[in-house]
Order: C-alpha cells, then sequence, then structure tokens
C-alpha cells in the first residue's frame, strides 16, 4: 500500500504582478485581461487563466508565467509575452483564362495604440470587379462582446451586348459577437 502524508501549509498570497516583452501592448490593457489582484490568495490556475486571457487576445506568439516566491509567503509573478509583429499582411493572385489576373491584399494593424484594437484595409483587383475595404475590430474582451465593422466601396464592370454597363456601390457591416 502507498501511503501519502500530505501536510497542510500556509496559504500564499499573489504579490506582484509583473509584465515583460511589452514594446507595444498597453500595460494597463494586459493587466485588465490577466486580471490578477495582488494580495488574492495566490492559485496556480490563476496564473494559467491570466495567461490564456492574454493569449486569447491574439497579439501575442506566447505568454509565460512565472512565479517568484518571497521570504514574506508571497508569490510574485512575472508574465513575459512575445508580441506578434503588429503589421500583418496578406496577399493572393489568380489567373482565370476568362478574366485574367486578379489580385487581392490586406494589410492591418493588429494592436493599435496598444489596445489591442484593429485596423485595416483590403483591396480587390479583378478585370470586372475593383473594391477597397477599411475595416477595424475590438476584442470581445475590451467592451464585453466583440465588434467587427467594415465600410466598402466597389465598381463592377459587365460586358452586354450592345454597351458596357459600371456599378458603383457602398456596403457598411457592423458585427457583434
Amino acid at each position: 500500500a502507498i501511503v501519502f502524508d500530505v501536510r497542510k501549509g500556509a496559504a500564499q498570497s499573489l504579490g506582484s504582478v509583473t509584465f515583460q516583452g511589452l514594446a507595444r501592448t498597453s500595460p494597463a490593457l494586459a493587466r485588465r485581461v490577466a486580471d490578477l489582484s495582488p494580495g488574492s490568495t495566490f492559485l496556480r490556475e490563476e496564473l494559467d487563466r491570466a495567461r490564456g486571457e492574454l493569449f486569447s487576445l491574439g497579439l501575442f506568439r506566447s505568454v509565460r508565467g512565472e512565479t517568484v516566491p518571497g521570504p514574506d509567503g508571497r508569490v510574485d509573478v512575472v508574465l513575459t509575452a512575445e508580441e506578434l509583429p503588429p503589421l500583418a499582411i496578406a496577399y493572393g493572385v489568380r489567373w482565370e483564362n476568362e478574366r485574367g489576373l486578379a489580385a487581392v491584399v490586406d494589410v492591418a494593424d493588429r494592436n493599435v495604440f496598444g489596445r489591442g484594437l484593429t485596423l485595416g484595409t483590403r483591396v480587390l483587383y479583378d478585370p470586372d470587379d475593383r473594391a477597397i475595404r477599411a475595416f477595424a475590430g475590438v476584442p470581445e474582451r475590451l467592451l464585453g462582446v466583440g465588434l467587427d465593422l467594415w465600410v466598402e466601396r466597389r465598381r463592377t464592370f459587365q460586358e452586354g451586348l450592345y454597351a458596357e454597363s459600371r456599378t458603383d456601390s457602398t456596403e457598411a457591416s457592423i458585427q457583434l459577437s
């Protein structure tokens, strides 16, 4: 038989919470999202939850949490984040025999003002369809609800039997999630 001798020790309290690796991200945003309260009882699960919440912002490649025991029974926490590059650039090109060359380019800043806001633009070129879209996003963690919005200006061309027609349109969308 295996016998475990467990002795209850004194509860440790959370000391200071510091952040490292935040070049663009606001420390106030990181502190609010991590939601660790110095002076409260230290629980490893809370540190893991804080790491997950920070990572879920989509601003970091990795988030590590380290503990440093203090002589007074407090545990100091150091959260080290490796930020993703601020600008995301995506593009695509295709060729269709009937239509020719088409291309799309997206450029977005995922961390505007260090607050986790997204601002960007998308440009689409197709011989018969051209569009430019501006978009913005606010993560759910900031407002309690995710907010995505975009505005798009589009011009399409159609060849008719006797003449070519052009259609201009503007669309907008607001999504809550």
